[in-house]
Formats: C-alpha cells, sequence, structure tokens
C-alpha cells in the first residue's frame, strides 16, 4: 500500500469516527480495504481512494465497516455483570418503574444480549415487571445486523450457562448449521442503531441508569475520550454508572464521577 494513501485513509477514518489506526497498520489496512476494492470492482488500492473521497457520504459508512475491529463474548468481563445486577435489583427494590440502559459498542451483540440477560434474571428473581429498555449501538452497519438477528453458534455460545442458553435461546438451523436465536423475550428488549461515538452530542434525552462503553475508547485520542466522557455524564442521571473495559480509565480531571468497582464508574453530580 502507497504510505500516502495508507496516511489519507487513516486521516479520513479519524475525520468520520474519531478511530486513531496506530502506526505499522499498513498490512491490517490492506487487507480489510481490499474486500471494498475487489466489492466495487476497481482496480487498486488508489482507485479506491479517489473514489472514497468523491462518494465520501455514501462510502464512508462502507469503510468503516470494514475498518472496525470487533472482538466481543458473551460474559466479557464478567464482574462487571454481577455490578449491574446489585445496581438493578437495588432500583427496582426502591419502587423504580422506568429503567433505562446503554450498550454504547454493541459489536455482533453478545455484550446486549448479555445486558438484557442480566436484567431479566433480576426481575425473575424479585417478580418484577418494569419498563425496562435497553438502546445498544454500533458505528458498523454489518456487525449491527449481526446483533439484530440475533443468532449465535456453538462455539459463541459457550460462554452463556446452560440454564440461560435454555432460556432465552431457541435451537435453530441456519444453512446446516446449529445455531440459537433470542427468543422474543429477551429481543424485545434491546433497540439496535447506529450510533458514531466520535460526534456528540448524541440524540437522546436520558437519564440513564448505565452505559456500557468497554473495550472501544482506547481507539480514540484524549479529546474525542474527554467529550465522550462528558456526554455519558449529560445522559446519566445522578447515581449512573458507566462501565468501561479493563484496559481503559477516564480521561484525566473527568467531571463529576466517583470510582464504584474495577472500571466502573458512578455519576455523583
Amino acid at each position: 500500500m502507497q504510505q500516502q494513501v495508507y496516511e489519507r485513509i487513516c486521516a479520513l477514518v479519524y475525520d468520520e469516527a474519531g478511530i486513531r489506526i496506530r502506526p505499522g497498520k499498513e498490512s491490517m489496512v490492506a487487507s480489510r480495504l481490499a474486500k471494498r476494492v475487489r466489492a466495487l470492482g476497481l482496480e487498486s488500492e488508489t482507485d479506491y481512494l479517489e473514489y472514497l473521497e468523491r462518494e465520501l457520504a455514501t462510502e464512508v459508512v462502507a469503510l468503516l465497516d470494514v475498518i472496525s475491529t470487533n472482538v466481543t463474548s458473551f460474559y466479557r468481563e464478567s464482574e462487571h455483570f454481577k455490578v449491574l445486577a446489585d445496581s438493578h435489583r437495588q432500583l427496582l427494590r426502591a419502587g423504580a418503574k422506568r429503567v433505562r440502559y446503554w450498550c454504547a459498542a454493541s459489536s455482533t451483540g453478545e455484550e446486549p444480549y448479555t445486558i438484557a440477560m442480566t436484567l431479566a434474571e433480576v426481575e425473575r428473581e424479585l417478580g418484577a415487571r418494569p419498563d425496562c429498555r435497553l438502546l445498544a449501538t454500533d458505528i458498523s452497519t454489518r456487525v449491527l445486523k449481526e446483533a439484530s438477528d440475533g443468532a449465535y453458534n456453538n462455539a459463541r455460545m459457550a460462554g452463556v450457562p446452560e440454564e440461560l442458553r435454555k432460556r432465552y435461546f431457541a435451537r435453530t438451523e441456519i444453512a446446516g448449521v446449529e445455531m440459537h436465536r433470542a427468543i422474543p423475550e429477551l429481543s424485545s428488549r434491546i433497540m439496535f442503531r447506529r450510533l458514531n461515538l466520535s460526534q456528540p452530542p448524541f440524540p437522546m434525552r436520558g437519564p440513564l441508569d448505565a452505559v456500557f462503553c468497554r473495550n472501544v475508547m482506547f481507539y480514540f485520542d484524549e479529546p474525542v475520550k474527554e467529550a465522550l466522557v462528558a456526554e455519558f455524564h449529560r445522559l446519566l442521571k445522578p447515581g449512573g454508572l458507566l462501565f468501561v473495559g479493563k484496559s481503559e480509565s477516564l480521561p484525566p480531571g473527568s467531571p463529576g464521577y466517583v470510582r464504584a468497582g474495577s472500571s466502573v464508574f458512578r455519576k455523583v453530580n
């Protein structure tokens, strides 16, 4: 890949999504761009860059789809879901009738479905039926389509306890492969939408009881992270929780949060 093409692609990805591609990723970018070069019937990465700049308004979504890295699993960083369960339980015991959650980087859906199962299990335990909804967003239309379908093979379901798998997923077969699809009781809790986290303010009002934004902020530089964390603060209700990835932290001087657990922060004002 020509260096000037690589640098221009990196600049466009940053400008459009706030994602900083680290140095030395030329081979990765070239292999991912190759998918679009083939799909569009172009000859080279240079041709693709010319096409991209000409058709940026429509092609940028496809570019971000192929560039985005999506690594996830059910019950990843499982201690967070214990904190979530405890918080949801406290809200319901205090009489909350309306609760709202946001999974800000949903990827292929394992995380939001884990959140939804955690909430459903607490409500089942307490015999409660609150108005409970979960917004799940991602910048990639490709992963959002897979997430909204909610079907996973045996290998991807390995992290789901058998009791929960039987309760919340139905066995099906797709192209000769055994799959497990989220039942309507679970999937109806979740609303999937495309959202660019680098472009606040976001089109929701809140207040939210918790936000999951895990393993995505390390792609952003400090200004983008600061704006994002400030927007979470705007949307969270006082006492609301912000969950980030184990390898992440809030930007220095982030206002209005106190630590509430490992990679968990509580809004205090």
